[in-house]
């Protein structure tokens, strides 16, 4: 089995280049800074040397990811050998208490990962149970399959339109001997660990309070909403509400909304999107990962110089960025573009603001900053009453640019250049080149009903959303904002840019489904501030009542602190630990099941790039399990979101399944690329077509047959008459 030694050889290589750009870091963060970096590279790395090994057909191969993972190898060994030295130019030393808070966090993090994916037979969670069989169908294409030069398995025969980073990845693991749910769940775990390590890290470097810095990585993992109302509306007696029966066996999440009408409370804000999206966990990852490292210099050497008692005086020092570091970010981020690119687009809008407001030339650049972006503003507001996406486009990218030219451009050009450089390739090839359309829209308002910027009378609805999503975290995080540093201020003014982004602009077509990415960013950082709001608050009470400077005030102050301050506590993670209910007990369905003999058949019996046909609308359709493309598939919403045209393709399986006799069903398979067709229970329930006896079974030569499903060699039964060939586009 080669998947120890492939994830050892890429992460030692990955600590060789965090050891030589960052070795002053934590050792926690360089760890998992390596494991993350892996990730970015690793997958590159192997995904470069499978598609040319692919290529060259005379090197006799069916097998490409499995030669491009050996090749991977090799070159992460000549790396480590070359660069064993950096290795050892700093301790990896972990303190005790460190040590057992990320050994509680990992332990975690795989519980929650078991929870959405695991079992004999293999059993996926219901609320994870629909994108997994997309991420399942994407990496299995490379695992099972050769889907090179890359195609969404859902629809076959043109090229990829969706970050697959990371499913490749996952993939590569399985084809070195992985099971395919390690292969999710190992990284997804140790990526949620690092999220967790990383706002720690992050929160105690600013402030150099471990309160704080837990309490931030506890936020991350609950849910600061009011869903936990919804659970009190349904037992509003006391009694019952508090009976073990009640919450212990909870099976479905409180917040449903947009999915539920009327409930205004996010689901996306619940930890689900990261369990049905485990690319989201790394790439949020990599981005607090960058944000840690570029702090360091923006900020200082330290959080705070001076007294480390007392986290709400003290300011910071400023040390340099050093080109070869800020390129090497560069590169980090820009490689994960195919990880994430939503998450990338809004990590640059992110660093954007942080280099400008840490330029050290806001009063000096004040005058030329207000013009711009008055000018910004002026052109997105002519956009706005023309409804006109290009001018908006033109104002975010004049606002954005003004930030970076306004800023440190000596240190941050470097790092935005690379990361370009490396990003623009990759989002011209998955968004369907430079004339894709729908990649970028403008909605206001992100999910709240009805609003509108023009309006001011929508605004209640959308001070009253953002009440019911954050609960305390949102007043503590303005409470923060008043009491905290300069310094401080800086850092939320850049987080707050990405949720003035969020609630301007769309990366997708689905405001909710793609949206969703930017927010969950924007509250894992944050969140940092409302941990700080929060200790601000019991280290203020438990100084002394504020307004009664005596004894008196002192235990008034002390006793309202341990009054208050864990009612608040147990506000901010109410509704996670009702979310965490939910994932022990949501119900779990097998993955392969009954098509596990069909499975094994089309992974003997047919070539690793064959396409199929099967009935449109499925989410778990045998061959994508089995690694192969079907003409289309997955469900309705997915495919026409990533701007493929289903609708002509539809008509053509309709037309092929109802095909009177061989010849016309044959004319009408030209063109499709289609190797196989399907005809089993999904098929001949469809009701969106009827198939043709006389052809399934029939004319068509059927290959294999069991109680559920049956595959029809389209070459063999349309080339015994001499009917007209079916190769590909």
């Amino acid at each position: 089995m080669l998947a120890i030694p492939y994830l050892f050889l890429s992460v030692l290589a990955a600590l060789v280049i965090v050891q030589h750009f960052f070795s002053e870091l934590p050792a926690l963060v360089r760890i998992f800074g390596a494991f993350l970096v892996s990730i970015a590279l690793a997958s590159w790395v192997n995904f470069v040397a499978a598609w040319l090994i692919h290529s060259y057909h005379s090197f006799g191969t069916d097998n490409a990811t499995f030669y491009g993972a050996l090749v991977t190898m090799l070159v992460y060994a000549v790396l480590i050998v070359v660069g064993r030295r950096e290795l050892w130019r700093s301790s990896f030393r972990v303190r005790p208490l460190e040590a057992l808070g990320t050994a509680a966090a990992l332990a975690l993090s795989f519980w929650i990962m078991e929870q959405r994916l695991s079992g004999d037979p293999l059993k996926v969670s219901l609320n994870t149970w629909g994108d997994t069989a997309l991420h399942f169908g994407i990496a299995r294409s490379f695992s099972q399959g050769d889907n090179y030069p890359p195609v969404l398995p859902i629809f076959s025969g043109e090229s990829i339109r969706y970050h697959f980073g990371f499913d490749f990845y996952a993939g590569a693991l399985e084809r070195v001997g992985l099971p395919i749910e390690w292969a999710f769940n190992l990284p997804g775990a140790l990526g949620f660990t690092a999220i967790m390590v990383l706002v720690f890290a992050i929160s105690h470097y600013l402030w150099r309070n471990v309160y704080a810095s837990v309490i931030t990585a506890i936020l991350f993992v609950t849910n600061g909403s009011l869903a936990f109302l919804h659970y009190f509306d349904k037992y509003p007696s006391v009694i019952m509400a508090l009976q073990p029966h009640n919450w212990w066996n909870l099976d479905r999440y409180l917040a449903t909304g947009p999915f539920q009408a009327g409930d205004q409370i996010s689901l996306f804000l619940t930890l689900n999107p990261y369990l049905t999206q485990t690319h989201l966990i790394v790439s949020v990852a990599i981005v607090l990962f960058i944000s840690y490292a570029l702090l360091r210099h923006l900020r200082g050497p330290g959080g705070i110089v001076g007294d480390h008692s007392n986290m709400f005086v003290h300011e910071n020092r400023f040390r340099p960025l050093p080109w070869p570091r800020s390129v090497a970010l560069g590169m980090i981020s820009g490689a994960s573009f195919w990880l994430n690119g939503i998450v990338f687009v809004v990590s640059m809008v992110f660093l954007c603001a942080l280099f400008y407001f840490y330029s050290g030339q806001l009063r000096r650049m004040a005058l030329p900053s207000i013009v711009l972006v008055g000018v910004s503003v002026s052109v997105f507001i002519i956009g706005e009453l023309y409804a006109s996406n290009g001018i908006r486009e033109v104002a975010i990218a004049l606002l954005l640019g003004s930030l970076v030219l306004l800023g440190p451009v000596r240190r941050s050009l470097p790092f935005f250049a690379t990361a370009g450089a490396l990003a623009l390739p990759q989002a011209l090839w998955l968004n369907g080149g430079q004339g894709a359309k729908n990649s970028l829209t403008f909605h206001d308002g992100y999910l709240v009903e009805n609003f509108s910027f023009r309006h001011a009378g929508s605004y209640a609805d959308f001070v009253n959303y953002w009440w019911l999503n954050l609960g305390l975290v949102g007043p503590l995080v303005i409470l923060a904002a008043i009491v905290c540093r300069k310094a401080d201020r800086k850092l939320l003014a850049a987080i707050m840019s990405i949720f003035v982004f969020g609630n301007l602009v769309v990366l997708g077509t689905d405001v909710g489904g793609h949206g969703h990415k930017t927010f969950n960013l924007w509250v894992a950082l944050v969140n940092l501030f409302a941990a700080y709001g929060l200790i601000w608050v019991a280290h203020t009470l438990w100084s002394g009542f504020p307004l009664v400077k005596s004894r008196l005030g002192l235990v008034a102050g002390r006793i309202l602190t341990v009054g208050l301050v864990p009612v608040a506590c147990v506000l901010l993670v109410l509704s996670g630990f009702f979310n965490f209910m939910t994932l022990k007990n949501d119900p779990r369905y097998e993955v392969f099941g009954d098509a596990q003999p069909a499975i094994n058949w089309i992974e003997r019996n047919t070539p690793r790039n064959a396409a199929f046909l099967t009935a449109y609308g499925n989410v778990y359709t045998t061959p994508t399990l089995a690694g192969r493309p079907v003409y289309l598939g997955g469900f309705d919403i997915w495919a026409p979101g990533m701007g493929y045209d289903t609708v002509s393709r539809q008509k053509v399986i309709a037309s092929i399944y109802q095909s009177p006799n061989l010849t016309t069903a044959c004319q009408r398979l030209r063109g499709t690329g289609v190797d196989y067709i399907q005809v089993g229970d999904s098929e001949l329930r469809s009701g969106r077509f009827r198939i043709s006896t006389g052809l399934f079974p029939g004319e068509f030569v059927r290959v294999y047959s069991d109680n559920h499903v049956s595959y029809y060699d389209v070459k063999a039964s349309c080339d015994k008459r001499g009917s007209i060939a079916t190769s590909g586009p």
